[in-house]
């Protein structure tokens, strides 16, 4: 019976690693070495939080098809505050928007990336948090 475990882990672990150096699938944080970006369209990243008065917040995402994308930025009670890119059509891509941390007020904001399917569906794909300090 160990011997059947002892291949099958075997096994699992060598087709795994083909996987892995074939680059399908998708990249996990977790995984070392050549960053090979995720399925789908997703935050890479909103720095500097906390953002001081006169640095400028940058926002970063990337969907790797063309697609209806909107990105909103929201406050703690859920309050609509800015329009990063309105509903629109997106190609496919590495997109970043840069915006003046004077025009937020001191507090926690959060980032929502939605997708738009063909029957205008919505779909929050991704949401992320930063922090203006003034």
């Amino acid at each position: 019976m160990r011997w059947i475990f002892l291949a099958l882990f075997v096994s699992v672990a060598a087709s795994s690693s083909a996987l892995a150096q074939s680059g399908a699938g998708s990249q996990d944080s977790s995984v070392s070495g050549p960053l090979r970006p995720r399925w789908g369209t997703y935050l890479i990243e909103t720095f500097p939080s906390p953002a001081k008065a006169g640095q400028q917040v940058t926002i970063q995402y990337y969907n790797h098809n063309d697609e209806v994308l909107m990105c909103q930025i929201f406050d703690a009670t859920d309050r609509l505050i800015l329009d990063v890119q309105p509903k629109q059509m997106t190609k496919a891509g590495l997109h970043t928007f840069v915006i003046a941390a004077d025009k937020l007020s001191t507090g926690m904001y959060f980032i929502r990336l939605t997708s738009f399917t063909a029957s205008n569906n919505e779909d929050v794909v991704d949401n992320s948090r930063f922090l203006i300090v003034h």
